[in-house]
């Protein structure tokens, strides 16, 4: 008997699963729907994870033991896999610009707070090339570790091939219509067999909107293109600035890029758009010329426009219902911590910390769509 369902089998999810195995839960009584969201962020063939995804270097409070978490739980999957799917490498930052100006002034504030685990160093002149060759036509970068480069997909198959051999339930591409009271405990409504529960995790990114269409959601656009590098290509680190360019374990690079707003994200085809990046990506790492090529994906990453601060916990006035979500561009960041976080809540243990807790969000936001209720 299902105790626990999760709707979403994003990395989300998935480290939710995770999280509640390591706290004891019966793997038998979790169930992982897969919401079959085609705009799914984790679909992205790679991902980044490093303490400053964003414009600045200075840490908003508990943000570096939010990082520790993610950079522990990385090393834990890495040595799990053994197979070159995470890398942890050193990040680059150019200092370009007015943009590179700020983000060496937020460095040079917040340096002294960073904790004994956070390498960090100003990098000029002739030490850039022996950081990469690819970093010597830039005056100066900030370096710092750990940072990581993830197969996204690779990521997602292990996590599922364990969960599995472990007796999660895992079920493919159902889409959950609509949530039904069944006494004390949850009816999920899908076109194929109904799956009830006494605990319901809404863990689906952007489609959160669709469910409480009260709350203020707006997404970030992100995009990644695999490329084969040409045989004199050479990488060593993640180089970031305005997009990203990072190696593979498998000897691909991965190239990718934010984009604020949606204007510039929507309404291009496949094909302009893996151009437009491939330029992108080029221009700051020119040894990208002449690469070919692999794979592409782009997603939708869900914000909550009232702080940017993620969704995580009880959704007011529906009991045993949560959310877990609203990660932004700051997903493998976020998700590990706040992860065992709820895992805690769930099993009544612990509580969600204030600044992602569900609670601080006027519960009139919180109202169903039509028909998600029944």
């Amino acid at each position: 008997m299902t105790e626990i369902a999760i709707i979403g089998s994003g990395l989300a999810g998935l480290s939710l699963t995770q999280s509640l195995l390591d706290r004891g839960v019966d793997a038998e009584s979790i169930t992982v729907i897969d919401a079959d969201d085609d705009e799914r962020a984790s679909d992205v063939p790679g991902i980044l994870m490093h303490p400053f995804p964003g414009r600045s270097m200075k840490p908003k409070p508990g943000h570096m033991a939010i990082a520790q978490k993610s950079v522990a739980y990385l090393r834990r999957l890495a040595d799990e896999m053994a197979d070159g799917a995470i890398l942890e490498l050193p990040m680059a930052r150019p200092l370009i610009g007015e943009m590179g100006e700020r983000l060496q002034a937020s460095w040079e504030e917040a340096r002294a707070e960073y904790p004994e685990w956070f390498e960090s160093r100003l990098v000029a002149g002739d030490e850039l090339a022996e950081v990469d060759p690819n970093l010597a036509a830039f005056d100066e970068a900030i370096v710092y570790r750990p940072a990581f480069s993830v197969d996204t997909n690779a990521l997602r198959r292990h996590l599922r091939a364990k969960f599995t051999q472990a007796g999660v339930h895992l079920v493919d591409r159902t889409p959950v219509e609509r949530l039904e009271r069944a006494g004390d405990r949850w009816r999920l409504v899908t076109d194929a067999e109904p799956i009830e529960a006494d605990k319901v995790i809404l863990a689906l990114g952007f489609g959160i909107a669709e469910w409480f269409p009260g709350l203020p959601i707006h997404g970030r656009g992100g995009e990644v293109m695999i490329v084969r590098p040409p045989d004199d290509g050479e990488l060593r680190c993640i180089i970031n600035a305005s997009g990203h360019v990072a190696p593979k374990g498998d000897g691909t690079w991965s190239a990718g890029s934010t984009y604020w707003s949606p204007e510039e994200f929507d309404g291009r085809t496949d094909e302009l758009a893996k151009t437009q990046l491939l330029e992108r990506c080029t221009r700051l790492v020119p040894a990208l010329e002449g690469g070919e090529p692999v794979s592409y994906g782009r997603g939708i990453r869900a914000m909550y426009r009232g702080d940017n601060r993620p969704l995580v916990g009880d959704v007011p006035g529906l009991p045993d219902a949560f959310v877990f979500g609203a990660f932004g561009s700051k997903g493998l960041l976020r998700i590990p911590a706040l992860a065992d976080q709820l895992a805690a809540h769930l099993c009544d243990a612990g509580e969600i910390g204030e600044r992602a807790s569900t609670a601080r969000v006027k519960t009139d936001k919180w109202t169903p769509a039509a028909g998600k209720l029944g």
